[in-house]
């Protein structure tokens, strides 16, 4: 795992930002070897392990009137090292001509940032964004990493241009932080094809291969593009992408070419009828290496989001290079006219305080790494199920669990299988203690055994123990199976489950999650109904167990599946001190939550005692979509989240949720979040933030906060969002008053590519949220490459 580089932003980009400059107004060094003496005079800082040598820098922020978006301490090296220092805040009691080692002020807070190996005679930048809110006296400290001594230049060196420099960039709108957003769009040519000088009349234009050479027979390859996009878009940047199947030691000239190619299409030219070049020279390639990609830029002529575009590619050398064409089998190594298209800038920020970032960590190698779920201890420490580390997952299976301290530095990692599994969920206990479930395929072994064979086509439920360091302590698998009466067969149907939650003494967990079939989970036969075993068009029912910590059976229930464009599935569990499970999903008409039949389908919420009897039951009849996450704010409140379509009545107020024009479409639903009475259900408040996806749901401290997706959307401070789907976290009061909201790069998302941020609490209000990127993504003005096929991205927002 390796911590974060910054790199050249590529994807999203503030804009409409000023950048303000401060040189430090004070700085000295500190050295263990001469303890009593101050250094404040001195034109460098020094930094050492051993003897311990920390350096000090305060600067005087003035004129910000926008919102601090980034702040970078810069600092000249003038001797360099195999390790820089890590940069603190530090406590403000010292003077640049009193300080000595003796009393030197401690550090304040965690770590800002750390680099790696620097040199001398280069600048070296470090991100102490969090530490920049605004106006005011900072103050940092410099802390050594190795024993090889470093040394910056100070506010005394004698160039003015090497001194300490705090770089801010100040969004002019002081609660927007506007962005803008890009997207690669990746036409295809529309046609294609070469001409011979020595075959004048002869058409090549289904040809698999476009040749260009000088000798003996003179080639030359033409190339058309006909697109369209948004007109909300505009180009940044153009390049022509070929696919090189031979090598040459000077690749062709590209030249703009007229648009006017024969009606029917690239076959009808020939060497006489073949388009004209236009103008100059637009690109050359030089030496090219066989089966390689190749481009030219050509943003100069590309300049709209539609149009026509011709290009020409002649020889400058008599060893001339083979591409793939656009008739060629090889789908994706055609032509391609690769257009990264940017949008108008557009808010990504809205509140007046809150929701900066506290510290954010990339980690990424050479392999798939994929963040799968994530839940914290008590002390804000966390742990994370995915696929990640330094052993291989070679069919990009399996999963391995980490542990991470609250700043997220790694503790452990350890691969637990790289059979066919998927992690659902994780739950941690006060003492460290791990419960996973998910589903599998086969027969895997955890580490106690290999589990029950889930048949060949379908998916089982694991549940399975960890020690804190990751060991296996037990594992179980329960299997969906259905004898058919008619054939006598035995079949088997997945089981999915999709929630966990341990009890807060860590006395028992309840899952949730949907099924087909038949399972047994230890307490006797559930059956999902016969709707759930359709030879044709299955649809499933829904389940919730109670485990003891040593994974026995409890309680359980089920709910029976019913033919409906929406059907039936629990999705969200809650527990309480008391070990009471709430419980939220989606029931069809006839479903059975413990007081016989609904009346109605729709989204729901039951509460049931620790022994399984059900309390209360809140239904919302008549809508689509369905409750996805549950949390209780001991000892008098719930909190849920939902997607919900259709009208429906809550606290004597009627709601209507997804797009009113089209009310009768299931996947139709939009997001909405509220309380209600923990003993006797009774409804509190709703919010509706807009035409959104909520995925999920925290309470820490006083604050609620949620996450989700969308396009354009105002979660209550102002409109948010870009031009594509974007994820993005809201704070709000314990009554849903808006506190903050931000959207974040649409690039990051969730295993499968999907705009999605997995949200955990810290303690006093902090949230950490984790995501994975396969493309370069955007936070706080830092771009972030993937180091292999895709990375993990995690960092800690601030209440």
């Amino acid at each position: 795992m390796n911590l974060p580089v910054p790199q050249t932003p590529v994807v999203l980009k503030q804009e409409v930002a000023t950048t303000l400059t401060f040189g430090a107004i004070a700085d000295a060094y500190v050295s263990q070897s001469a303890d009593a003496a101050n250094f404040g005079g001195a034109d460098s800082l020094r930094v050492d392990l051993s003897p311990e040598e920390w350096s000090y820098l305060r600067f005087d922020v003035t004129g910000v009137t926008g919102t601090v978006t980034r702040a970078t301490l810069r600092l000249y090296v003038t001797n360099g090292g195999v390790s820089g220092p890590r940069v603190f805040s530090s406590q403000p009691e010292w003077t640049e001509d009193g300080i000595t080692f003796r009393n030197h002020p401690g550090t304040s807070g965690g770590v800002l940032d750390a680099g790696g190996a620097i040199s001398s005679g280069s600048w070296v930048e470090y991100n102490v964004t969090s530490a920049v809110r605004g106006n005011g006296t900072l103050h940092f400290t410099l802390v050594g990493t190795s024993n090889d001594s470093v040394s910056f230049a100070s506010s005394e060196n004698s160039r003015e241009d090497r001194r300490p420099q705090l770089v801010l960039t100040v969004a002019s709108e002081p609660d927007c932080m506007p962005r803008t957003a890009t997207s690669i769009f990746d036409p295809q040519a529309t046609y294609d094809a070469y001409a011979s000088q020595s075959q004048p009349t002869r058409r090549f234009g289904s040809e698999p291969r476009l040749l260009v050479d000088s000798a003996p027979d003179r080639l030359e390859t033409f190339l058309q593009f006909r697109y369209g996009s948004s007109d909300e878009w505009r180009v940044r940047q153009a390049k022509l992408r070929l696919y090189a199947t031979d090598a040459s030691p000077d690749g062709p000239l590209l030249y703009r070419a007229s648009d006017d190619w024969p009606a029917s299409g690239s076959q009808d030219f020939d060497w006489n009828t073949r388009p004209a070049l236009i103008g100059a020279p637009v690109g050359n390639l030089g030496a090219i290496e066989a089966n390689t990609w190749v481009e030219y830029d050509v943003s100069s002529l590309v300049t709209t989001t539609h149009g026509i575009y011709s290009f020409g590619l002649v020889p400058e050398s008599t060893n001339g290079v083979d591409f793939v064409s656009a008739d060629s089998p090889s789908y994706e190594l055609r032509p391609r006219l690769s257009i990264t298209l940017e949008s108008q800038p557009y808010c990504s920020y809205r509140g007046t305080g809150g929701g900066s970032t506290g510290w954010t960590r990339h980690y990424g190698g050479a392999g798939i790494e994929k963040l799968l779920a994530m839940a914290t201890d008590t002390y804000g420490n966390f742990v994370a199920a995915g696929l990640f580390g330094d052993a291989p997952f070679p069919n990009g299976k399996g999963f391995a669990l980490a542990r991470y301290a609250a700043d997220g530095t790694p503790v452990w990692t350890r691969q637990v299988t790289t059979e066919d599994l998927l992690v659902r969920a994780l739950s941690v206990t006060r003492d460290g203690t791990l419960f996973v479930v998910g589903r599998y395929r086969g027969s895997p072994d955890l580490g106690t055994g290999p589990l029950p064979d889930s048949g060949r086509w379908s998916n089982a439920f694991f549940i399975a123990k960890f020690s804190p360091t990751g060991q296996t302590e037990w594992a179980r698998g329960f299997a969906a199976t259905y004898l058919r009466p008619s054939e006598g067969t035995l079949e088997h149907w997945p089981v999915t489950p999709e929630a966990v939650t341990v009890d807060a003494l860590g006395n028992g967990l309840t899952v949730v999650g949907t099924f087909y079939g038949e399972v047994d989970f230890g307490g006797g036969t559930l059956f999902a109904g016969l709707a759930s075993v359709y030879n044709e068009d299955p649809f499933p029912g829904g389940f919730v167990v109670r485990f003891t910590n040593e994974g026995q059976h409890v309680w359980s229930r089920a709910l029976e599946a019913k033919p409906s464009q929406d059907p039936t599935r629990i999705r969200a569990v809650a527990l309480d001190t008391e070990g009471n499970a709430l419980i939220g999903g989606r029931v069809n008409k006839d479903n059975d939550l413990g007081d016989g039949p609904v009346a109605s389908a729709g989204a729901f919420i039951a509460k049931y005692s620790a022994s399984g009897a059900l309390q209360w039951k809140r239904l919302f009849p008549g809508v689509f979509g369905e409750i996805n996450t549950l949390r209780y704010k001991q000892p008098r409140f719930v909190y849920f989240a939902a997607n919900l379509g259709g009208s429906f009545t809550f606290g004597g107020r009627t709601y209507t949720g997804g797009d009113p024009d089209d009310l009768y479409y299931a996947d139709n639903v939009s997001g909405f979040f509220g309380s209600m009475e923990n003993l006797t259900g009774t409804d509190q408040w709703l919010r509706q933030p807009g035409l959104v996806t909520l995925q999920g749901l925290l309470v820490a401290d006083n604050f609620l906060t949620v996450t989700g997706k969308g396009l354009t959307y105002d979660l209550g401070g102002g409109t948010l969002g870009g031009p594509i789907p974007s994820p993005f976290v809201a704070s709000y009061t314990e009554t849903g008053a808006h506190r903050w909201s931000r959207s974040f790069d649409p690039d990051i998302g969730d295993a499968f590519g999907q705009p999605q941020l997995i949200l955990v609490p810290q303690a006093w209000g902090q949230v950490l949220v984790g995501g994975t990127f396969s493309t370069p993504i955007q936070h706080d003005g830092t771009t972030y490459t993937p180091r292999g096929n895709s990375d993990l991205l995690y960092f800690q927002l601030k209440p």
